[in-house]
């Protein structure tokens, strides 16, 4: 298998990935349009701008062959180079969706180019100078060519963020060998009435910066010819090419039927720092006998590092059945191994996971680039009225480890307290702080309260503000995880706890105690002769320290009360 360090040989000149972007897409490029006198910044910029057409092979047995035609503009301002078996590269998929769940059924190798015609029809001029796809111009490939076996690699030869490219590998093989494969089971129009299916291309690209390779996947409907007695399974296009965008949309496009878009499919873009993108997409529908199924979809567009486990929170009073996994089936020869993900619930949630590590085994089922994984389970936990996030690990080593996949529906999970608050004792007028760890739950929200008396049992909300105690204190915090009481004083003293709310559930945490040493009056944690003196100079300069019974004025009773506190050792 290809890595991003291994280079791609064009005549005398190995060019790796990096060196190839600060190279090849900067100085040449720069280069070239200095000559044409015209020089400006930016790069080509590649779009599969429609899926024209497709071509049918075989049956081989049970399964079918396919490929899609595909028109490829440039939109950037730069040229894009076009090698023979190599750059660009187009990867083809298939795609299903019925009953609510997309899954993808089929894929195939990769297509490398082989030569270039520039023509118009991007919505902006074509450049008659440059190399190459040239700025502004269209290229054109039938389904049939496509499709040609001599000119697809395995996706293990590409690196889909560094762009680099093992050559295409020699053999040959029967009519499906190394097209969009798909068995005829996956469409039965028996097993699937009213199934919709898509066609999805996505380009790998030589000189592409980063932020100009994340619309290079665009999905088409077709429709499948999948019913009578000796059913063919020829695609045919249908409707508008969803250029720039990946199949997953489908989903969200056609979700109730055709062109009828389904809001509750939510769908978001999430990017590796520094790597690929991924997209996620998630539903949950109500089932009878008030249980829920929780379906997910994570689509790959380009990242090397792959995706090694998908997980989702789950309380463990929720029950767990029907726990699916759904992912393309690899053929002809590549490396990549097809054994299922693996799944554990556990107290947590639900993890699938890949059956083997990346240094365990660097050719096992990891979520690679051009790839959709799909991920259910059905739950007597209801939704959440906000949305959360699922997390997704990584396969090849590097930072992060995993990354979050947000804005997708989740089961509701009450808060839990995982760190009690403890109890806190000073001496007069210090700041003191209680505090509480809570997880799960979404939107959590804190509100610390007061018992309203001794051992009443009742307790009172706290608000921010002045405490008007004799230190002058103030409160802060009472709607957070923490709460600070800034100079405390013996009326602050008392039994608190934090009721912790979400949308999902209540918890309180256990009640503790806030005391004030009144007697330590010099704060040297003991109550001693110091205290006395400390205590007298305060209370003949009537500082309000001294006001130790907390009336608003400095008294004989306030040395009572001293010397009460004092004697009883607080």
């Amino acid at each position: 298998m290809m890595t991003s360090s291994q280079p791609i040989h064009r005549g005398p000149l190995a060019v790796s990935g990096d060196w190839r972007r600060k190279f090849i897409g900067g100085l040449a490029f720069a280069l070239a349009l200095t000559a044409a006198g015209t020089l400006c910044l930016g790069g080509p910029d590649i779009t599969h701008t429609e899926i024209q057409d497709t071509a049918h092979y075989g049956p081989v047995g049970t399964i079918h062959g396919y490929a899609w035609g595909s028109h490829t503009c440039n939109i950037g301002n730069g040229s894009l180079s076009w090698e023979n078996g190599g750059s660009p590269a187009l990867a083809m998929n298939a795609y299903r969706l019925h009953n609510g769940r997309l899954l993808q059924i089929g894929l195939g190798n990769s297509k490398h180019a082989c030569c270039v015609a520039n023509g118009g029809g991007c919505g902006m001029t074509c450049s008659s100078t440059g190399f190459g796809l040239r700025a502004g111009c269209k290229d054109i490939y039938s389904a049939g060519f496509n499709g040609g076996q001599g000119r697809l690699g395995p996706r293990s030869g590409i690196n889909a963020y560094d762009s680099t490219f093992a050559a295409i590998p020699a053999g040959t093989g029967d009519a499906v060998w190394r097209r969009v494969q798909i068995q005829a089971a996956n469409m039965s129009a028996t097993t699937y009435p009213g199934a919709l299916y898509f066609a999805e291309g996505n380009y790998v690209c030589l000189e592409e910066m980063p932020v100009d390779a994340l619309n290079n996947a665009t999905y088409r409907r077709a429709t499948v010819a999948n019913t009578g007695t000796a059913p063919t399974y020829l695609w045919t296009v249908a409707g508008a090419t969803r250029a720039t965008r990946p199949a997953i949309y489908a989903w969200a496009d056609h979700g109730l039927g055709v062109d009828l878009p389904d809001s509750a499919v939510r769908i978001s873009a999430v990017d590796v720092p520094n790597e690929g993108r991924y997209f996620v997409a998630g539903k949950v529908r109500a089932l009878p006998n008030n249980q829920w199924l929780y379906d997910y979809a994570v689509f790959n567009l380009n990242s090397h590092r792959s995706g090694a486990s998908f997980s989702i929170d789950l309380d463990s009073t929720a029950s767990a059945t029907g726990i699916g996994f759904n992912a393309p089936v690899y053929h002809s020869g590549e490396v990549y191994a097809n054994t299922p993900w693996t799944s554990t619930r556990s107290a947590a949630g639900i993890e699938w996971k890949s059956p083997q590590t990346y240094s365990q085994n660097q050719n096992t089922n990891a979520l690679r680039w051009g790839t959709m994984y799909n991920f259910w389970f059905t739950s007597s936990a209801a939704p959440s009225p906000i949305a959360g996030s699922a997390r997704l690990g990584l396969f090849r080593p590097g930072t992060p480890t995993s990354i979050q996949l947000p804005d997708v529906p989740v089961p509701c999970l009450a808060p839990v307290i995982n760190a009690q608050p403890q109890a806190q004792g000073s001496c007069p007028c210090q700041r003191m702080s209680l505090a509480i760890g809570a997880s799960g739950g979404a939107a959590a929200s804190y509100q610390w309260q007061r018992e309203s008396g001794a051992n009443t049992g009742v307790y009172v909300a706290l608000s921010d503000g002045p405490s008007g105690n004799a230190c002058a204190g103030e409160v802060s915090g009472t709607r957070t995880s923490d709460v600070t009481f800034y100079a405390a004083a013996d009326s602050d003293a008392g039994n608190y706890r934090c009721i912790v709310s979400s949308p999902c559930g209540t918890v309180t945490s256990e009640a503790v105690a806030l005391a004030v040493c009144v007697g330590d009056f010099n704060c040297d944690g003991a109550t001693e002769g110091g205290d006395i003196e400390v205590f007298f100079e305060a209370f003949t300069q009537s500082l309000m320290a001294a006001d130790t019974n907390e009336d608003g004025g400095i008294t004989g009773q306030d040395v009572e009360v001293f010397f009460t506190r004092w004697a009883d050792g607080c």
